[in-house]
């Protein structure tokens, strides 16, 4: 990961079917990856509906994903 032209390999759980992609802060921050204040925050729900407990998401990052011979940006 990364678009700082600095490549940052991780193990990463990756949710096929979640709505959203979800990096935890303190490793963005640890990582280096550059990373934007949100204009409205966003609550992280569960498959029931019910919150996560913790912090809503307050931040974007955007990173290049390379996975194989699969890439995209998240």
């Amino acid at each position: 990961m990364g678009t700082d032209g600095n490549e940052h390999n991780t193990t990463a759980l990756v949710d096929s079917g979640a709505s959203a992609n979800i990096v935890d802060k303190a490793y963005t921050e640890a990582s280096r990856i550059p990373m934007q204040q949100k204009v409205t925050t966003r609550r992280v729900l569960t498959m029931d509906g019910s919150e996560v407990t913790g912090r809503p998401v307050t931040h974007d990052a955007q990173v290049h994903l390379t996975i194989n011979h699969h890439e995209e940006g998240i």
